[in-house]
Parts: structure tokens; sequence; C-alpha cells
């Protein structure tokens, strides 16, 4: 086509009169423009990872990018997910913790920080050179591991297990695979070795506790079957005991409420955190409406990310998820441990044990170590005859205050 073109320009440019060197000048011209091939638009390029169709289609995305963004929930028998990086060691709460709001408490999925499985009892003691467990005579199969922190009490079937003669429950109750005892990995990481191998950076450097007396204002609490007293009001005193007792170990001592008035679990919560707090301690009163003889002590931490609680309320809980206070879950355990020894030890009271719980707000929100104390039952005769008194009430703040000492 274009020599078709040049041909006729060069047949009708002859007639023109113009020199000769004009007329070369003119068809060198034409040569150059018949040679230009006409541009066309360069074809559009389609990125298909952009296309919303293709973004919301599940079946296009890669088995590999369902397991990387959201892990699926073990079946509690089976618990053997593929093996997850552990991050280093630290006493410090990872970076996302650092900067979320206190008042963000939204569950965050999250990959298992260790391999959930069953473990030889034996072995972990012999990886973390630790001595043998020593098997007790006896019908019941009960064994033993000592370490220079104390001695921890395990027994096959039983989701109890003793710390110095102090109880608290685990997880998972100790199975036993061809004649030998083993533990769920979950409870050997944030119970069984906490307590047998503690990490002396956990000690705080800084001291300052927050106290929370339970209730408040028109959340009135239990009330006591010796006489129309209530929870609010024995929380608060003994609170107003406890402050000087810690004041006067060197801690600085904030509470959440100084009088009766009524507070939300999220002003509580933010409360703490504006203190920065190195442990929250929630104080509350049991119950258990027509059962009188129910008598002892509890107290409450986070349960782990994984691991179910031993106490939940409105059916399922969200195991899989991590929650801020699971930040700090060895110094929740280590510090219910040494507040529960410490009142058992002052009061006499039945040993129900350091328990792990996630419906409990106080505790399942906070960005800092936490820690619910249950001081007895409101429901049981003699329990509420103790609490009523100030003497008992007074022996209570005691108590916390040697285990902070």
């Amino acid at each position: 086509m274009p020599n078709l073109r040049l041909n006729r320009y060069i047949s009708w440019v002859r007639f023109l009169p113009v020199s000769a060197p004009t007329l070369i000048l003119l068809t060198l011209i034409a040569l150059w423009a018949g040679c230009q091939s006409p541009q066309q638009p360069a074809p559009a390029i389609t990125d298909l990872s952009d296309s919303p169709r293709l973004a919301r289609d599940p079946a296009r995305i890669s088995s590999t990018e369902v397991r990387e963004n959201e892990p699926e929930i073990p079946a509690r028998d089976a618990l053997r997910p593929q093996p997850q990086p552990t991050p280093p060691a630290t006493n410090r709460a990872p970076a996302e913790t650092l900067t979320r709001s206190p008042l963000d408490t939204k569950p965050r999925r999250a990959k298992t920080p260790l391999r959930l499985e069953w473990i030889s009892l034996a072995q972990w003691c012999q990886e973390h050179r630790l001595a043998e467990p020593r098997k007790l005579p006896g019908e019941n199969f009960v064994q033993e591991i000592k370490s220079s922190s104390g001695l921890v009490t395990l027994t096959l079937g039983s989701h109890t297990a003793t710390w110095n003669g102090v109880q608290f429950w685990l997880g998972f109750a100790p199975r036993s695979q061809r004649g030998v005892l083993h533990l769920h990995s979950l409870d050997l990481e944030k119970h069984l070795r906490p307590l047998l191998l503690p990490d002396p950076d956990l000690t705080p450097i800084q001291r300052t506790v927050v106290l929370d007396p339970g209730h408040g204002g028109d959340n009135l609490g239990t009330r006591s079957i010796l006489r129309a007293a209530y929870e609010k009001d024995y929380a608060l005193d003994w609170a107003r005991r406890l402050a000087p007792l810690l004041a006067a170990q060197g801690w600085q001592v904030f509470l959440t409420r100084t009088n009766d008035r009524a507070l939300s679990i999220t002003e509580r919560v933010e409360f703490t955190s504006e203190k920065q707090a190195v442990l929250f301690i929630s104080l509350h009163f049991n119950s258990i409406p027509g059962h009188p003889n129910q008598r002892g002590l509890e107290t409450y931490a986070l349960a782990p990310q994984w691991m179910p609680s031993h106490h939940s309320r409105d059916g399922g809980e969200p195991i899989a998820f991590a929650l801020p206070g699971n930040a700090h879950d060895e110094k929740n355990f280590l510090s219910a441990m040494k507040i529960h020894a410490s009142l058992l030890k002052a009061t006499k009271a039945p040993d129900r044990g350091v328990r792990r719980a996630r419906f409990m707000g106080v505790l399942r929100n906070q960005s800092q170590p936490a820690v619910l104390i249950e001081g007895g039952y409101l429901t049981s005769p003699s329990e509420s005859r103790n609490i009523d008194h100030p003497d008992y009430r007074q022996k209570l703040a005691e108590a916390v205050a040697a285990a902070l000492d």
C-alpha cells in the first residue's frame, strides 16, 4: 500500500514547475512517510490477581494459601498440626500486643507456637535435664517430678496436679501410652516448665500493682446467706486492707474503685493499662446457690491459646484465638500459684486449685499480667461467717501481700 501511494505521487509531481533539487527533496520526504506503518494501540494487559471475581472465588486460592491464612483448629484428641517455627524465648509481649489499645480486645487467630501433641514425661524430663519421674506406690498411676524449685505430682487420668502440695488444674488429663505417662505439650509448656524451670527474668523491676475490688454500685455481686451483705462490699474492704500492706513493701498501689460505684470491664482494663501495672489482682467471693457444702479457695489465670477453660459460659469458647492477656501466660500462672499458696497457708481453707478461664473479661482483655481470686463461698454457712468477720478479711489481705513480698 505505501508503494502505490508513492508511485501516484511521483507521477503527479513530475508536472510541477520546480527545480530538480526541489523535486529530489520532495521525493525523499515521500519515501520516508511511506515507510512508516500506521501504529496500532497496544493490547491491554489483564492482571488476574486484581480481578474482584477471582479474589472472591475460594476455589482459585491454593491450599497452601488457605493453610497460611486460616490455620485449622485441631481436634482436641488429634491435636497434631504441622510443626510451626518457635519464636525465641522472651519475657516481653509481642510487638503487636504492645501497640494495641487496651480497648481493642478482638481475638486474634494466630499460629500455634509449639506442636500440639502428647509427649512422654520421662522424655521431656531428660530433654530438660531434670531427674527421671518417680512413680509412687499404690493403685493410682501417680508420678513425681522434682527440681530445685519444687515438686510436681501428676495422676493418670486426672486434671488436677499439685506443686509443693498446692493444687492446679491441667488443660488435659495425663494419658498412658504403652505403660508410659504422657502429658500434653501445652501442659508441659504452660504449667510444668514455669514451675520446675522458672525464668528469673520474670521478676519485675517496676513494682506497680492494680487492685480491683469486684462489682460495685448497682452490680452487687453475690449476697451472703448469713445476712444482707454483698460481695461488692466485702471485696472493697479486702482491697482497702491490702493496699497499705503492699505500699509498705514498696509497691505503688492503685485501686480501680475506692468507694461503692459501678465500673465497666472496659474501664477496669483501661485503668490498669494507663498505670502500666506489672500485676492486676481482681478480688471476688464465690457462690453456688443450692450447694451450701461447697467451700474453698480458687484462683484464676487466663487460659492459654488452644487450652480448654476449666470454667466456661455460653457454650463453646474460641480456644484457637490468642487474647491480649495470653502475652503473659507464664507470669499469669506463676502469680496465681504464689498467691493461691499463700492464701491456703494463711486460711487453712479447702484447696480448689489454680484454674484457667476465658469468660472473665478482666482477665481476657488485659494487656498486663492478671489474676482473679475467689476468696471463699458466700453461699457456705461456715465460709460466709468467716468472710463477714473483719479479722478474716485482714488475714486474706496479709496472705496476698506475703505472696508479693
